[in-house]
């Protein structure tokens, strides 16, 4: 894995290092994200060149704590991190190129009930034993994208590779091991059919790659258990399995934006898609060990408004899983779930010659559902949530100086769990998941940082951040769950 992210970090070099030339005030990185974008929302590379954001170049490493007994089931105790990023935008002769590398080393601990890279993901075949441990990962992430000129003052077409490779095992017997693969290729398209409009098209095909062990490095059998559901499971002994994920994930995405009069500008985005994944078990003679197959949706209308230094953003969301597993023993799909997501944004931002800032509303609706046919298990939640977000920058000479703070609430405004035919992982993953993603909790979130430049290097921008993050339930057996982050980058 070293060799592959030093070649990939020499690919990315090539795009970022020429924009050290250029003199880069820290704040437009920030800024660039306010205004209407078809690359910023939905991933069009066609549109790079319509993105209002000047070459740039920023390597930046830090290091992020998570912790506390509010958590999911199979999410670990603690979770340190620490990371390398490095990404940057470069104009040559009218085409324009974007790229970023990222390493991440995570150190978890105390996980129970997983022996897969994220048992999370929506796919319910999950391996695992009942012995908590901790475990070491290693992930790069790596992206890059080009836009064209434009052919005949009306396309441009664009194309982005995504790049996800990572591997994990628990330190402790009997030592389960993943390896993971995700690769995305996405072409695109805009077409501008007059000088305030352009529409765009984004299809997206990714291709994954999962593949999983226990017991090879061990000295000591497993009892492995194979989820089939939200309760339901299969269990044996082995001395060594191994099996392999495979799937797809293809998205078409329709975009439309245009400018009017009065510095106001409308952006619309809809788009869905499949993901279908296909476990098999053993590789000399592999069986069946689930399809799993999920639709995803998703709407989006967004308004900004440009006057001078006042500026404003109506934004809303509207965002859908559906997912369905078969079960490979009674051939039949028996594990479904729902998640449906609206978000809203309204706020304003202003920015002066010495000082910037922006505040928003940020309301939100959540339903979730799962159903088990087999375990005769069927829970779900709605949720509601209200957060006020707030950030201000002063100028200080060669010197940004900056905080954010953000304070909210997630109720639970309608809850239900039913398992009529409980099994003995009911108790321990299906009912705790549930009682937490249906808990209230407060929100509370703090960030500052300072963005300097030095005499000896004066076209670069140095910028140390700290974060501070956390939600607190109010129910003593649930507890907290708290972050913080620490991170120094060079913006050039």
């Amino acid at each position: 894995m070293t060799v592959k992210i030093i070649r990939l970090l020499g690919c990315f070099w090539l795009i970022a290092v020429p924009a050290w030339a250029q003199r880069m005030d820290s704040t437009l990185l920030d800024l660039a994200a306010y205004p209407n974008s078809l690359w910023l929302t939905g991933q069009n590379a066609a549109a790079l060149a319509d993105w209002q954001q000047p070459d740039y170049g920023t390597t930046r490493i830090g290091y992020d704590y998570t912790g506390g007994r509010f958590r999911r089931p199979q999410e670990p105790a603690q979770r340190h991190d620490g990371y390398l990023h490095s990404e940057g935008l470069r104009s040559v002769k009218g085409w324009r190129f974007g790229g970023q590398f990222r390493y991440r080393k995570n150190a978890d601990q105390s996980i129970r009930y997983s022996g897969v890279h994220d048992p999370y993901s929506g796919n319910p075949f999950v391996w695992m034993d009942t012995l908590a441990g901790d475990w070491q990962r290693d992930h790069i992430h790596a992206q890059a994208a080009v836009g064209t000129p434009a052919f005949g003052n009306k396309w441009r077409w664009g194309l982005m590779l995504d790049y996800h490779l990572g591997q994990g095992a628990r330190r402790n017997e009997p030592k389960p091991l993943y390896r993971y693969r995700n690769i995305r290729l996405a072409p695109s398209v805009t077409w501008r059919p007059n000088a305030n409009t352009v529409w765009g098209l984004v299809l997206t095909a990714g291709f994954v790659q999962e593949e999983n062990e226990v017991g090879f490095f061990s000295v000591n059998s497993a009892l492995l258990y194979r989820l089939r559901g939200y309760g339901t499971f299969s269990r044996s002994p082995v001395v060594t399995a191994e099996r392999r994920i495979g799937g797809t994930d293809t998205q078409l995405r329709l975009q439309w934006q245009t400018e009017s009069p009065g510095g106001v500008s409308w952006l619309a985005q809809a788009g869905g898609g499949l993901r279908r994944e296909t476990v098999r078990e053993g590789i000399a003679n592999p069986e069946e060990g689930g399809l799993f197959r999920e639709w995803n949706y998703e709407a989006r209308l967004r308004r900004t408004r440009s006057v001078g230094r006042h500026n404003r953003i109506a934004d809303f969301q509207l965002t859908g899983r559906s997912g369905a597993g078969r079960d490979p023993i009674v051939q039949a799909f028996t594990a479904r779930h729902n998640h449906w997501e609206m978000v809203g944004e309204w706020g304003r931002w202003r920015q002066t010659d010495k000082q910037f800032r922006h505040w928003f509303v940020r309301p939100s609706a959540q339903w979730v559902r799962y159903e088990d046919q087999i375990a005769r298990t069927e829970w779900h939640v709605w949720n509601a949530t209200l957060a006020v977000d707030w950030q201000q920058r002063f100028r200080r000479k060669q010197s940004w100086v900056w905080y954010e703070l953000e304070a909210g609430y997630r109720m639970a405004l309608d809850s239900r769990f039913t398992a009529a035919r409980p099994t003995e992982l009911t108790p321990v993953l299906v009912r705790p998941d549930f009682q937490v993603q249906s808990a209230s909790a407060a929100i509370a979130n703090a960030t500052a940082g300072i963005d300097f430049q030095t005499a000896r290097f004066p076209s670069l921008w140095h910028r140390l951040t700290v974060r501070a993050a956390a939600l607190i339930t109010g129910n003593s057996d649930l507890g907290s769950r708290q972050t913080f982050s620490v991170g120094y980058a060079v913006v050039y």
